[in-house]
Parts: structure tokens; sequence; C-alpha cells
């Protein structure tokens, strides 16, 4: 696992995300909607697997290394938004902020999406896109 390289797809894909959530009107304080997570769903997909393509060019692709990256990308989104919050959520604690994200159904669809989607793209990078060195 090349971790420079995951940190970056982590936190472009964190960067990403926030901009999807933040123009379908979410806001730090409240609940993402069902359709700001629609949005979110729909368009991770395709980024997911440009960036995992970024990503895995000079890593061997494998869905062992597509789960770790997945699993690598959780992490640093959860820190994201510890910062975030610490940083900027200045009415809101860490506690409130974690019971009305984490523990949401919306968002553990999510994250079982970013560690489907990132699996599937090692697995699928494996003999497809990438060439032969």
């Amino acid at each position: 696992m090349n971790f420079p390289r995951a940190l970056a797809f982590a936190v472009v894909l964190y960067v990403v995300g926030a901009m999807l959530l933040l123009s379908t009107g979410y806001r730090i304080n409240t609940e993402p909607s069902l359709f700001s997570y629609s949005v979110l769903w729909v368009l991770m997909i395709p980024a997911i697997f440009v960036f995992a393509k970024w990503y895995f060019h000079p890593v061997s692709p494998t869905a062992k290394a597509g789960f770790l990256l997945g699993l690598t990308t959780l992490v640093v989104g959860f820190l994201l938004d510890t910062c975030v919050v610490l940083l900027l959520g200045s009415d809101m604690t860490l506690t409130s902020f974690y019971t009305i994200i984490y523990a949401d159904w919306k968002f553990i669809l999510f994250a079982v999406e970013i560690l489907l989607l990132t699996t599937y793209a090692g697995y699928e990078f494996d003999s497809t896109y990438t060439a032969v060195q």
C-alpha cells in the first residue's frame, strides 16, 4: 500500500463529498437529508473509480489493496470530520456530531459503498485496465 497516495485519495474524495453535500443544502449542525445522500451515493461512484484508477496506477491492484484503500479512506474521513467540527462547529460538540452523522443509516450505507467500490476497483483493475510492468 502506498500510504501517501492513499492519503491523497482519501482527502480528494472527502473534499468532493463535502462539496456535493454542501451543494445540496447540508449544514454542519444538521443531519444530511435523503436527497443529499442520494446525490452523494450516485456521484461518488464515478469519482471513486476515477481516483482509484489514479491510485492503482503505480500500485499493484488487488481486492485486498482496494479494501485497505477503502478502510484508509474511512479513517481519514473520520479524522477530517473531527477537525472540521472542532474548527467550524463551535455550537456543536463532537459527541452530538458523531451521533447525528455516524449513527445514521444513510452514512453507514455510504461507508459500505466506499468499501465495496474500492474493493471492486482493486479487483477489476487487477486484470483489466492496468498495464503489465
